[in-house]
């Protein structure tokens, strides 16, 4: 693009075809066609619209009185909604010229053409049906006259030989798309073959990496036949890194490992296994990591050992951590040691991170009780101070939840212990924002005759305290829930001598 003086001969005439923008010079500097409102002009004059051309024609040439003369029909009738080419306003240009290509039109106006601005597609694209920023992308509709036929028909009842010559065509539509999703589960194996071969070789993975057309893959993989299963394995594992790191193409992968024997999942592993971390930190990668996790053998998962030395890594990362609940979720325990063992090593670290708590959460609810009772033991140790943290405090709870009942009796009893500094823990935690959770969760929770012990120590602090908050602020509910939740206890139970209070205190 030329942007400053001037364009030579050789770079204009090198690029006719593209989309050009002609406009009026003044001196050496190009002056582009600019966006403004048709009410901005300040003499409120109407000019005749730019001429349009289409694409391939010869430039234009200048005659005796300066005015540009064309082989193409110029528009004739002036209009007050356009503008001339100083000042474009896009949303009046017509709308088959705004949804092609740009190599598909031509636009210019004035005495001398020139190259257009780099920002000129940019422009025109953007002014497509407004600049919502909700807009999903223009996609370009051309297409024959049988998909033309087909949109405007839908009621009609099709049948699958109607199609076949368009199947590729009909695979990147949406409806089409979904159309021979259907027949796949019905037509003749002949049909099939006469559909397959116009996808394969040359399509198959631009079908597998299109938003419509990988579920006329994904449905080959489910009512195909033998050989189309095979020839579409062979295309997938070819590329079986790129396309699991593809929105669309992962889909893809994830159904052909349900399909293909373990030789094929061993396959797959080893060309996955040198990017492992790649794929379980990647948006799309990591489902498929997740499918063959809960899919394949143990025995052929030979990147765990890779996961367990990146442990703290891909625990803290969004993606990671849920590839790391799966592992706990679908692999047997004789193969999750190394795995477990990495995790035990990280623990407080991981309860307080935003993504490493939901590891630490799913081994107290769903790991076996070995684990459990080494994360419970090492809660217990700081319980307090993790209750005040805003991931470790969901934690703290789940641990209470889940724990049995002699460790739910030593987490509360950390609770009822006199800090070293001789404040007072349970307030502490009655004031903090996160806090107060677990000791509500504590109250609810309690058992035997640390229960009484408990109620007989919230209850004055919690009266205390509500006196002493101003009304209608951000603390005054959770003191209000846990004052809730004392007065129901009391309320259930019978009357009772104070020597239990005076033992507590």
């Amino acid at each position: 693009m030329c942007h400053t003086d001037s364009c030579s001969e050789s770079s204009i005439n090198a690029d006719k075809d593209e989309w050009q923008v002609w406009g009026p010079t003044v001196g050496s500097e190009i002056h582009y066609p600019t966006l403004r409102p048709t009410h901005d002009r300040p003499d409120n004059t109407t000019v005749p619209p730019p001429n349009i051309f289409l694409p391939h024609m010869p430039p234009p040439q200048e005659n005796e009185t300066g005015r540009i003369e064309t082989s193409a029909p110029v528009a004739s009738n002036p209009s007050p909604k356009f503008l001339d080419a100083g000042h474009v306003n896009p949303q009046n240009v017509p709308r088959s010229l705004l949804t092609t290509t740009p190599s598909s039109a031509v636009v210019f106006s004035g005495p001398e053409a020139k190259r257009p601005s780099p920002m000129t597609h940019m422009l025109v694209s953007s002014v497509h049906r407004g600049n919502r920023k909700s807009r999903r992308p223009y996609l370009f509709t051309d297409c024959t006259t049988l998909m033309s036929d087909f949109r405007k028909n839908r009621e009609k009842h099709w049948e699958f030989s109607e199609i076949l010559g368009h199947v590729v065509e009909f695979s990147n539509d949406q409806h089409g798309s979904r159309f021979i999703q259907g027949k796949l589960e019905t037509i003749t194996d002949e049909q099939k073959q006469r559909a397959f071969e116009e996808i394969h070789p040359k399509h198959t993975e631009e079908l597998i990496q299109n938003v419509f057309g990988n579920y006329v893959i994904q449905k080959f993989l489910d009512h195909g036949m033998m050989g189309q299963k095979d020839a579409i394995a062979d295309v997938v594992i070819r590329r079986a890194l790129d396309f699991s790191i593809h929105i669309y193409g992962c889909r893809v992968v994830q159904k052909l490992i349900d399909y293909v024997p373990e030789s094929g999942h061993k396959i797959i592993i080893q060309l996955l296994e040198k990017d492992i971390l790649t794929c379980i930190k990647n948006p799309h990668g990591n489902h498929v990591i997740q499918k063959i996790i809960q899919v394949v053998n143990p025995n052929l998962l030979t990147f765990l050992p890779s996961i367990s030395e990146n442990i703290l890594d891909l625990a803290t990362h969004s993606y990671g951590c849920r590839v790391l609940q799966r592992c706990l979720e679908y692999i047997s325990p004789e193969y999750l040691e190394g795995l477990l063992e990495s995790i035990h090593r990280h623990t407080i670290e991981l309860m307080q991170d935003q993504y490493g708590n939901y590891v630490i959460q799913f081994i107290i609810e769903q790991g076996r009780a070995k684990d459990r009772n080494i994360v419970i033991s090492k809660i217990i140790k700081n319980l307090v101070a993790l209750s005040h943290h805003k991931y470790a405090s969901n934690v703290c709870e789940k641990a209470l939840v889940h724990t049995d009942s002699d460790g739910r009796h030593k987490l509360i009893q950390e609770i009822m212990t006199m800090a070293p500094d001789f404040d007072n823990t349970i307030v502490k935690m009655m004031n903090d924002q996160y806090a107060n959770y677990v000791l509500q969760r504590s109250l609810l929770l309690v058992e035997g005759n640390q229960r009484e012990t408990l109620f007989a120590r919230v209850k004055p602090l919690v009266l205390a305290l509500r006196e002493a908050t101003p009304q209608n602020t951000k603390r005054q509910g959770p003191l209000l829930s846990i004052e809730r939740i004392v007065n129901d206890f009391y309320q259930t139970q019978p009357q009772r001598p104070r020597q239990v209070a005076e033992n507590s205190a």
